[in-house]
């Protein structure tokens, strides 16, 4: 997916969300240039557009560079497999998945917990949870609508 339709799809402006990778924010991921010459559209993976997008939504919504990374880096290591119950659910297969999801940061960036399905499974600083006086929700589930939906706008 190239940076243009990721802005374009989630409502960010394009400056934004090229200030999400010209700024140490998002650990992992990989832009390929078309042709690799300069000038050419940069094309990400489906999980790499995913994680762009929130990392535009947090810092549009106020929350600074390095918490912004904290909490995507946490988000990475919690990926590989997050397990409720019985259920993996691999974050990079984002795009097949349909239900609701919801990321809690706090406001320093650690990843509280994340709820599938009403099913919560806690992160690694949960226990520090009512440390947070403030945590912000993520709407996970709304981002990948945005990105994933086949109507574009």
């Amino acid at each position: 997916m190239e940076l243009q339709d990721i802005a374009r799809r989630c409502g960010l402006p394009i400056r934004l969300v090229r200030y999400v990778l010209d700024h140490p924010v998002l650990p992992g991921s990989s832009p390929t240039k078309s042709e690799n010459e300069r000038g050419q559209p940069r094309n990400f993976s489906e999980f790499d557009a995913f994680k762009i997008a929130i990392a535009g939504h947090l810092l549009r919504a106020g929350i600074k560079r390095p918490n912004v990374a904290l909490a995507i880096s946490e988000l990475i290591e919690l990926n590989l497999t997050v397990k409720i119950g019985l259920l993996d659910f691999p974050l990079s297969a984002i795009r097949t998945w349909d239900k609701p999801m919801v990321m809690r940061i706090g406001l320093e960036g650690h990843l509280i917990s994340i709820s599938i399905d009403g099913k919560v499974t806690l992160g690694p600083y949960a226990a520090s949870n009512r440390l947070n006086v403030v945590a912000i929700d993520i709407d996970l589930a709304a981002i990948r609508m945005q990105l994933f939906s086949e109507k574009t706008s």
